[in-house]
């Protein structure tokens, strides 16, 4: 459904993009208010700030907004934010130069998880997913993410750098892992019982 808006919103916007047109900001406003939430967790899962995330999302979006303007035919709003947030969240890493090892989640900065009764329960949530997502290595979470956002393997492969079947190779092993993980939790859980 999101991404035949955002073709939608493109095509029709394609017909015409000598000038800045109304629909410039319109194509714009509602491809940031659909693709936020995502593009923000997508970001934040690369610079582990919540702040550089959004100043990444925001930039990104500026970015949409200015090639429109200039008359930029893109074909594909959704892959190209998410290239955009992919390549400013890397740079946003390499100038900041941060030390912190891949993962390190504060989990203070996360989200509380829908149905969550106590703190305690939000952070026993929080901390699981933390831990499972620190047994990915970095192509495999992304390939991950991105396939969870509604991307195909072919977009997911454009946007990463690696063909469809290195995705799909990615995303297997990557639910392997997490598969592992959650048996090893219950595990223990009933061994703490």
């Amino acid at each position: 459904m999101l991404h035949e808006r955002l073709s939608t919103l493109t095509a029709a916007f394609a017909a015409d993009v000598t000038e800045p047109t109304p629909s410039t900001d319109d194509v714009v406003s509602e491809s940031y208010a659909m693709m936020r939430p995502a593009m923000l967790a997508y970001s934040y899962q690369i610079v582990r700030s919540r702040r550089d995330a959004e100043d990444v999302v925001q930039g990104a979006f500026l970015r949409l907004c200015d090639a429109l303007r200039k008359g930029v035919a893109i074909r594909n709003v959704r892959g190209w934010i998410v290239r955009v947030v992919h390549n400013l969240a890397i740079d946003s890493m390499r100038v900041s130069s941060r030390t912190a090892a891949p993962f390190d989640v504060d989990v203070s900065e996360l989200d509380a998880p829908a149905g969550a009764t106590t703190q305690e329960e939000d952070l026993i949530r929080t901390t699981t997913i933390a831990h499972a997502l620190s047994r990915l290595n970095e192509r495999e979470r992304l390939c991950l993410m991105l396939r969870a956002e509604g991307l195909t393997y072919q977009e997911i492969g454009e946007m990463v750098g690696i063909s469809a079947k290195s995705v799909s190779v990615y995303l297997v092993r990557g639910l392997r892992k997490l598969r592992k993980d959650g048996q090893e939790t219950a595990g223990a859980t009933v061994a703490l019982e």
